[in-house]
C-alpha cells in the first residue's frame, strides 16, 4: 500500500490533485502520450458534444438515443470510452478480489466489480431500440455502480482504520470526488427520468465520466495490497487495446440495430 508520508508536505490544492486526481499527477512530468487515462475521459466528451453539435433530432435526448442516429465516426469515440471504462473495471476488480484474504469479501468485491462492468458493456452492445434488454441492463449497471462505490468505501474504511490502530498509515485508493459526482449525476437522472430532457441527459453525461474516473483512479500505484506498480496505460492500451474492443462492440451494436430493431447501418 501507498505510504500518506509522499503527500505530506503538499498544500492543500496540491494534496487535492494529489489523492483526486492521483492517477494523472503521478504522471505529471511525462509526455501526453502517456496519460491514458486523461486521454479517455477526453475522448469520451468528444461524443455528446459532436452529437449536440451536429444538431440531430432523437426521440430520446440521452447517450443512447444520440447512439442510434450519429454516424460511426462519432459514436466510435464513445465506445472507446465505454470499452476503456468496462476493461478497467474489470481490471480493478480482479486486483482487488486478488488482494482480498477474506474469502467472503473476496466473492463480494468479485460482485460488486464484475457486475456494473458487464452491464455497461450490454448497455451499448444493444441498442435502446431493443428496449427490455437494454434498459436492464441500464438499471442494472446504474444501481450495482452506486452500490459498487459505497460497498468500496465502507470496506476499505474499515481496512484503513484497522490499520491505522495498529500505527500504520496507509491509503487506497483515496478517491472521493467520483463516488460524489456519480451520486449527483445518477440523482439528476432519477428526477428528470420521465421528462426525455436536456436535464437528464447532464446527469447522465456526468454519472457516467464519474463511474469511468473511478474505474480509472484504480491504475495508480499502491492502490491494491501486493501491487506496487501502476498499470501501464498510455495511448497504446487505449487506442490499439481497448481501441480494438470498442470496435468490436460497435459492430455487434450496429448489427442488433440492423436486424433487431429494423433501423439501418450507421454511416461514415
Amino acid at each position: 500500500m501507498r505510504a500518506e508520508a509522499e503527500t505530506d508536505d503538499l498544500s492543500v490544492a496540491e494534496r487535492l490533485c494529489a489523492t483526486q486526481l492521483g492517477v494523472s499527477y503521478d504522471k505529471r512530468d511525462r509526455s501526453w502520450t502517456e496519460h491514458g487515462e486523461a486521454c479517455l475521459l477526453a475522448t469520451g466528451q468528444l461524443y455528446p458534444a459532436c452529437a449536440v453539435a451536429m444538431g440531430m433530432r432523437t426521440a430520446n435526448i440521452s447517450l443512447c438515443g444520440y447512439m442510434e442516429l450519429v454516424p460511426n465516426v462519432v459514436g466510435a469515440t464513445y465506445f472507446v470510452g465505454v470499452a476503456g471504462t468496462v476493461a478497467s473495471c474489470v481490471w480493478g476488480t480482479l486486483r482487488a478480489t486478488r488482494a482480498e484474504p477474506n474469502r467472503a469479501l473476496k466473492a463480494a468485491r468479485f460482485a460488486a466489480g464484475m457486475t456494473p462492468a458487464v452491464t455497461l458493456a450490454g448497455t451499448f452492445v444493444f441498442p435502446r431500440c431493443m428496449w427490455n434488454v437494454h434498459q436492464t441492463c441500464v438499471v442494472w449497471w446504474a444501481w450495482s455502480a452506486l452500490f459498487a462505490m459505497i460497498f468500496e468505501w465502507v470496506v476499505d474504511s474499515k481496512f484503513v482504520a484497522r490499520r491505522a490502530r495498529r500505527g500504520e498509515r496507509v491509503v487506497t485508493s483515496d478517491v472521493v470526488l467520483p463516488q460524489l459526482t456519480y451520486i449527483i449525476g445518477f440523482a439528476i437522472t432519477l428526477k428528470f427520468y420521465f421528462t426525455n430532457s436536456t436535464d437528464f441527459f447532464r446527469g447522465e453525461i456526468l454519472s457516467a465520466n464519474s463511474f469511468s474516473w473511478w474505474c480509472l483512479s484504480k491504475h495508480r500505484a499502491g492502490t491494491f495490497a501486493g501491487s506496487s506498480q501502476a498499470r501501464t496505460y498510455t495511448w497504446r492500451e487505449l487506442f490499439l487495446v481497448d481501441g480494438l474492443y470498442a470496435a468490436l462492440m460497435m459492430c455487434v451494436y450496429r448489427f442488433n440495430q440492423y436486424h433487431g430493431c429494423g433501423g439501418v447501418w450507421g454511416t461514415f
